[in-house]
């Protein structure tokens, strides 16, 4: 299985527990108004797109600034808050790994071609 394909798994299951998350401690109008942008990332995450897991990485720090402040501000930090915060990193990251392995991906399908051609060895 290629790289991506587990990084692309692992920010789609990072997405949706922030959004459930969000749902659970916000209410359902609040998680739906703060899960939206998050849909949307989601959606270009399923379709493959690099451009949307770039998106949702700068996205995702709004959202670990967030759940941060909340749990720094409690002073025993509830543990669904700090769930919450890990998700956001475990998305963050897992974007940005998904956009790095695709690309090297796409460059090694595009130059693998060319090496195998006869004129390569020429």
């Amino acid at each position: 299985m290629r790289l991506s394909v587990l990084a692309q798994i692992a920010a789609v299951l990072a997405h949706l527990l922030l959004i459930g998350g969000q749902f659970f401690l916000l209410g359902p109008l609040t998680g739906a108004l703060l899960g939206a942008p998050l849909l949307l990332v989601l959606f270009g995450l399923l379709r493959a797109h690099r451009y949307s897991a770039a998106a949702g990485s700068l996205l995702m720090l709004v959202y670990l600034g967030g759940w941060s402040m909340e749990a720094f501000g409690q002073t025993p930090a509830p543990p669904m808050i700090a769930l919450m915060c890990a998700a956001s990193v475990a998305a963050f990251v897992s974007d940005l790994l998904f956009v790095k392995w695709q690309a090297v991906e796409a460059r090694a399908m595009r130059s693998a071609p060319a090496e195998s051609s006869p004129d390569a060895s020429r």
